[in-house]
């Protein structure tokens, strides 16, 4: 299979290498068809080729030095070509743009239909208006006003008269050559070579997005999980994951990480090939529609319908791309920052936690710089002015600032939150009388979900005083009561040694940092002896370990019978003597009074 995959590849490869090869080896299609018409004697003839500037070979219209809202502008075209500009300004009395360009665009196709011959073009003053005036053969084809020469940045009509003369005999010229057998033959040469050449880069395009499609199915299926890796084969991330030998929890978040950032990596590159795939065949057709002169016009309409709304997409697909970088490249600088300070094991998932917080608040701005970047973008695009927009935009961002104060208060507290390291995403924190785990955290909320699933929001400007239960390292506080006819001395010994046990358990001696500390008797009264003992955590295991501690000191005592502490109270009953001797006298006592003969226990209740 690897084999055919191979000689597949070499093929193609060959067969564009012998594509470009004939490209070169053909002196026709190495020359445009201006150039190849063009006598050999250029100097005798007076035909000057045109520079880049002239606009005889471009389709749309180059820029201009007005703007097209102060004054009227027009193009005039032939075959499809931008040939030259005519402008008016919009006054009472003076002939408009639009009409003045189609009476001279009328003009030069009769005249460019009706040639048989190249025809010579020169430029004379009109004495009258003493304005320069092109002629075509022996017909007037326009008058250059000065208001022509300054929208494209000439500064005296007869120079840009003479430019406009200069442009009009090659593209006259042009005119015939296009007509001719020949040409025809060549352009439908060169019509073959750019639809094969479609083709193979269809195919090409077919083959990585087929392998793009494969690599996001295999990475979709590793399922990384801290604690919990899962792998399929074949894949450089997945035999790092197989090991399952994780040093701290930093190791297991940036496997995690890098899956992430491949998938949107693929995720990118599989948009972009059906955009590839869609602009490769526009852009052939419009191609092959530009190669002949009675379709040329077709591309000429087609770029300038899509001229602005092509560069808005444009604009939005480098947007998109720019965001989706920026996410990978904030990524790898977290982790590299992370690895960087990568000292002891207990602190790596605390640092996970705090990187990941300020990971996806650089990954929200550097999203918001660059989306807004892009919709000024696009404004300026569309023709609205950005600098009294920016202007007004300042003004209303005062006003803004001042009617939104606490959203200000928000975006400092958080801020400062983020800085000084006071909680992060995944840290059990206590505001106030709310309690529960930190879900989503950036500068303006944060969000906690509490022990019954309630996803609870508390603006950052509202959080003055807070507890963090999960910073750094944790503790167990557990205070066990025994009954007060108990052992204290055994019972104490037994719970030192359950804790013991328990912190040299190798299934829970990552989560204990230190051996246990057992304080001793913390409390006498009616409920019994309260022992109270501290254990040392990692953050967020004292709440397992606690619980694993109460069940193995349950079961401990169970076995050495010592008794549980409970609430006791004591009932005492006195009875009068008059009330004793009463009771001696009766023949036949009755069970209450045999019950008062004898003298009354203290009973605990």
């Amino acid at each position: 299979m690897n084999k055919q995959r191979r000689r597949g590849q070499r093929g193609l490869w060959l067969t564009l290498g012998l594509i470009f090869l004939s490209l070169l080896a053909s002196p026709s299609w190495s020359q445009s068809s201006d150039a190849a018409d063009t006598p050999r004697g250029g100097a005798d003839s007076g035909i000057v080729l045109s520079g880049p500037n002239t606009g005889v070979n471009r389709l749309l219209p180059g820029p201009l030095s007005v703007s097209a809202e102060e004054v009227a502008i027009s193009p005039i075209y032939l075959d499809g070509r931008t040939l030259f500009y005519v402008s008016a300004p919009e006054v009472n009395g003076q002939q408009p743009a639009e009409k003045r360009a189609k009476e001279i665009q009328d003009r030069l196709y009769k005249i460019a239909k009706s040639q048989t011959a190249p025809l010579d073009t020169q430029v004379e003053i009109d004495k009258p208006s003493n304005l320069p005036v092109v002629i075509v053969g022996d017909q007037t084809l326009l008058t250059v006003t000065q208001l022509d020469a300054q929208v494209t940045g000439y500064a005296s009509a007869s120079d840009r008269a003479q430019v406009i003369a200069t442009d009009l005999q090659i593209a006259l010229r042009s005119y015939l050559t296009e007509r001719q057998p020949d040409f025809w033959q060549r352009q439908v040469k060169i019509a073959a070579v750019i639809l094969l050449g479609t083709i193979l880069l269809q195919l090409v395009i077919n083959r990585i997005s087929l392998r793009i499609k494969r690599r996001q199915k295999r990475l979709a299926n590793v399922k990384t999980q801290i604690g919990n890796p899962r792998s399929q084969p074949y894949n450089p991330l997945v035999e790092v994951l197989s090991s399952g030998n994780f040093n701290t929890v930093f190791d297991q978040v940036k496997a995690r990480l890098d899956n992430h950032q491949k998938r949107k990596l693929n995720e990118l590159l599989r948009v972009l090939m059906v955009f590839a795939q869609i602009a490769l065949w526009v852009g052939a057709l419009l191609w092959l529609l530009a190669l002949f002169p009675y379709s040329r016009w077709l591309t000429t309409l087609s770029l300038l319908s899509v001229r602005v709304p092509g560069r808005l997409l444009l604009t939005l697909g480098i947007a998109y791309a720019a965001i989706r970088l920026s996410s990978v490249a904030i990524d790898k600088t977290i982790l590299t920052l992370q690895e960087g300070t990568h000292w002891a094991p207990e602190k790596s998932k605390r640092r996970s936690l705090r990187f990941s917080t300020f990971s996806q608040v650089a990954k929200g701005l550097a999203g918001s710089i660059i989306f807004g970047i892009a919709v000024f973008r696009m404004l300026a695009i569309a023709g609205v002015e950005v600098g009294p927009l920016l202007a007004g935009a300042g003004i209303i961002g005062v006003g803004i600032s001042l009617a939104a104060q606490s959203l200000i208060k928000d975006f400092i507290n958080g801020f400062f939150i983020l800085f000084e390291d006071q909680f992060g995403i995944g840290d059990v924190i206590t505001v106030g009388d709310l309690s529960g785990a930190v879900e989503s955290l950036n500068l303006r909320i944060t969000q906690l979900r509490d022990s019954e699933g309630r996803l609870i929001t508390i603006p950052n400007s509202q959080i003055s005083i807070v507890q963090n239960a999960s910073k750094d390292w944790a503790q167990v506080d557990l205070s066990i009561r025994v009954a007060p006819s108990a052992d204290l001395t055994k019972a104490i010994t037994l719970v030192q040694q359950t804790a013991i046990t328990l912190s040299e358990d190798a299934q829970w001696q990552r989560s204990i940092l230190e051996p246990p500390d057992v304080l001793g008797v913390e409390s006498l009264d009616h409920t019994g002896i309260a022992i109270r003992l501290f254990m040392k955590t990692q953050p967020l295991q004292q709440w397992p370990v606690a619980r694993e501690l109460r069940a193995r000191i349950k079961r401990a005592f169970d076995a050495a019978d010592i008794g549980m502490g409970m609430p006791q109270e004591r009932v005492e009953i006195r009875l009068s003597d008059r009330t004793v001797s009463t009771l001696e006298n009766r023949q036949t006592p009755e069970p209450a009074t045999a019950a008062a003969e004898s003298p009354l226990p203290e009973t605990p209740i």
